[in-house]
């Protein structure tokens, strides 16, 4: 192989590993973003609560709508 077919396969060897680098870097940003709705932590508390709420995982619960609700009671 000549010197200049290495280098070719280097740079695409390199590019394909940086893409793959920053795919990966993208998606763990959003995992522990925390205004995602993707973030880990929300899917796992929203999740828990959901089975918790009436025991079927039908998406019936949202951490932040909960919050919402205990705090802004209406007096009726």
């Amino acid at each position: 192989m000549s010197d200049k077919g290495f280098y070719i396969l280097l740079g695409l060897g390199a590019f394909v590993a940086y893409s793959l680098a920053m795919k990966a870097a993208a998606a763990v940003g959003s995992a522990v973003n925390p205004v995602s709705r993707d973030n880990i932590f929300s899917s796992g508390v929203n999740a828990l609560g959901d089975v918790l709420d009436d025991g079927v995982s039908d998406d019936s619960f949202s951490l932040g709508s909960w919050l919402y609700d205990v705090t802004h009671n209406d007096p009726l």
